[in-house]
């Protein structure tokens, strides 16, 4: 996610018109609200751990499918 400029947020907001303090008010807020966003994303380690969870259970169906034929045969 790229970064939030809060600075040149405040400024656009300034240039429509919204006195300083209600448009640092409001980029406050919204960088507050895409820092909470941003916690809740997955990162590539996080991808990469679950990868190679899903690669293990894989090999654990392989193992149990080659069980379960001998048991029957």
């Amino acid at each position: 996610m790229a970064a939030f400029d809060a600075l040149t947020y405040v400024q656009r907001l300034q240039d429509g018109g919204i006195s300083q303090s209600d448009a640092t008010a409001h980029a406050e807020a919204l960088r507050d609200a895409f820092r909470e966003q941003e916690s809740h994303l997955a990162t590539k380690n996080d991808v990469a751990e679950l990868r190679a969870d899903f690669a293990e259970l894989r090999a654990d169906f392989v193992e149990l499918r080659a069980e379960v034929k001998t048991e029957i045969a």
